[in-house]
């Protein structure tokens, strides 16, 4: 679903090579600062990369509409808030 290939994001993030498979739910773990947030903000358009590919379902994630990206890629934060109305 998503490959990422020698992404640069500031000083935070350098991947050289990672994909995340299509159909199969991901966990992303690590210490505190490791990138983790950064990696999701990333992978769901919300800041770009200053440097690499990276690639939803083969295309450029700067060329698609990162409404309809969210709305396909579901990420759901360790402490989730729901709102449940009465």
């Amino acid at each position: 679903m998503f490959n990422l290939e020698k992404v640069r994001f500031k000083n935070i993030l350098e991947l050289d090579s990672l994909g995340f498979p299509d159909n199969k739910i991901t966990t992303i773990i690590g210490p505190s600062g490791a990138g983790k947030s950064t990696l999701l903000k990333l992978l769901n358009n919300m800041i770009s990369i200053d440097s690499g590919t990276l690639l939803y379902k083969g295309q450029d994630i700067n060329q698609l509409n990162p409404v309809e990206l969210r709305r396909e890629v579901i990420m759901l934060a360790q402490n989730a808030i729901i709102d449940k109305q009465i």
